[in-house]
């Protein structure tokens, strides 16, 4: 809840839940939480909260988990509204109580990164072993504004340092290089949606060697989908999703399309199928993906009575190498601007099953009969 207030400003806060779904049912997620993250320490508008990453990790202490928490607007040692990434160690959780968490240490941009919103984005690896960072407003001094950085950190002998930091080869004008961010397997992917070289807003997407002796350095760019030319507007590159280990799907909202790109250890990435959908209903502006499914949010959509910006998820699900609609859903409470979908998560529990986690800000259902409000609402199904 990145605009939570806290000491009389808006900071933003993390709510921790553990959920128990059995079936397919969506229904919304328990308010009875298991602990809340404030953002102590920090400033005003630090948007705690406004990326979140979790992934498995060993170390000294045993495998365990660790949370990511950006708060882009933090004043940091990187300067005024530099941004800020605190990382935590996730305890056992299916004691009740509050889920223990041990705070391990902030990441923060060189000096001189004002208002580079370092922490807009955050991606772990599956081992939790490297941190990716993107600080999408950052800017070289004498270059172009808002080109956009990406910092990537690794835990080594227990501690964690700077591995490389990257700018975009071609920085250029509110390309916000590091917009998005996903790791596939070794291979660190970005997205700069508002990369404009071939058309205004076209954006790009790039993948990074992130391990090994050549870590650091860039293996490709992909500028457009395959059958679909890059257009003014497109934003290829606003959302990322990893597809299993070995692929990840990218979104160009602004033009209705998602491409799912099969991303080699080596080489160039193989295009394997190009979704389309409407741009007027924010096709793509979220993703998520497990192995097999992919989930695609069009939050602008009308709701099944009519109501206005209601919101839709809809699911792929793969059959061979082709990606086929299986369900599209709805909010459990549709109402007007509550934008269902556009933050979205899916995971595989423990028992095997698929559960994905959808994000309605708008939502009116937790509001006072009385009152016009927009409290939010997340649903699992």
């Amino acid at each position: 809840a990145p605009n939570a207030m806290s000491s009389g400003n808006p900071r933003g806060s993390v709510s921790l839940t553990v959920f128990d779904g059995q079936d397919g049912t969506m229904r919304p997620c328990s308010r009875i939480g298991r602990g809340t993250l404030a953002p102590a320490g920090l400033s005003a508008h630090a948007r705690f909260g406004a990326a979140l990453d979790v992934a498995q990790n060993e170390s000294d202490e045993g495998v365990g988990r660790l949370l990511a928490v950006g708060a882009p607007g933090a004043d940091s040692a990187g300067g005024s509204r530099a941004g800020l990434v605190r990382l935590y160690r996730i305890g056992w959780v299916m004691d009740g109580g509050p889920i223990p968490l041990t705070e391990l240490l902030d990441f923060s941009p060189a000096a001189g990164s004002d208002g580079a919103a370092f922490g807009a984005s955050v991606a772990l690896r599956a081992d939790g072993l490297q941190l990716a960072i993107g600080a999408p407003f950052a800017s070289d001094e004498g270059g172009p504004s808002f080109a956009g950085a990406v910092y990537v950190y690794g835990a080594e002998d227990g501690e964690w340092t700077l591995q490389f930091a990257l700018a975009p080869p071609r920085p250029s004008v509110a390309a916000t290089f590091g917009h998005a961010l996903a790791w596939v397997g070794g291979t660190l992917v970005v997205g700069a949606p508002g990369d404009g070289e071939v058309a205004p807003g076209a954006g790009r997407v790039y993948g990074i060697v992130g391990e090994g002796p050549e870590r650091g350095t860039f293996s490709w760019e992909v500028a457009a989908p395959a059958k679909a030319s890059a257009a003014a507007g497109m934003r290829f590159g606003e959302s990322l999703a990893a597809v299993g280990p070995g692929a990840v799907a990218v979104s160009g909202f602004g033009r209705g399309v998602v491409e799912v790109l099969a991303v080699p250890s080596s080489g160039e990435p193989i295009h394997q199928t190009l979704l389309q959908g409407n741009p007027a209903e924010g096709f793509g502006l979220g993703l998520a993906a497990t192995e097999g499914r992919l989930l695609v949010a069009a939050p602008f959509a009308q709701g099944p009575g009519g109501e206005s910006s209601a919101g839709r998820v809809d699911t792929f699900a793969r059959r061979g190498d082709a990606w086929v609609l299986e369900r599209a859903d709805y909010s459990a409470h549709p109402s007007a601007s509550g934008e269902f979908g556009v933050a979205l998560d899916a995971f595989t529990a423990a028992s095997g099953s698929t559960h994905v986690l959808v994000g309605e800000p708008g939502s009116h259902a937790a509001c006072p009969r009385a009152s016009n409000c927009a409290a939010g609402a997340a649903f699992l199904f």
